[in-house]
């Protein structure tokens, strides 16, 4: 299985290298100069697949990034940022002391994912 994900720069694809390079190790991972990062794991899994999103998932926290296509063996992808960080944002620049109706925290988001998360598969 081999795994690639978009960055919009080489800068903030290093921060997810970092990330996947914790999880998979050095020999996994690889930054072409485009930004995109590749990751082959060793071992072909549900639960190599499910890592690789959720550390996505955290990078596009981390980034700030709204998303980022994602490849997985040629079969492309949306992963976006989870839905909680913009209604904490949204209540934040509206001047409220507290996260969105609705808006999970950070320990909700370690749950596993609902549809409205989940990757989608990209048009096209």
């Amino acid at each position: 299985m081999v795994i690639r994900a978009a960055a919009q720069d080489v800068e903030s694809a290093k921060r997810l290298v970092v990330r996947l390079v914790g999880l998979f190790g050095g020999e996994c991972v690889s930054l072409r100069a485009d930004g995109e990062v590749q990751l082959q794991p060793h071992e072909e899994s549900n639960r190599a697949l499910a890592q690789t999103l959720d550390a996505v998932e955290h990078w596009l926290e981390e980034t700030g990034i709204g998303s980022a296509d994602v490849w997985v063996d040629e079969r492309p992808c949306r992963v976006d940022r989870p839905r909680w960080l913009y209604q904490v944002a949204s209540a934040q620049v509206n001047g409220a002391d507290s996260p969105a109706k609705g808006c999970g925290s950070p320990a909700e988001s370690a749950q596993p994912r609902s549809p409205a998360t989940a990757p989608r598969e990209m048009e096209g």
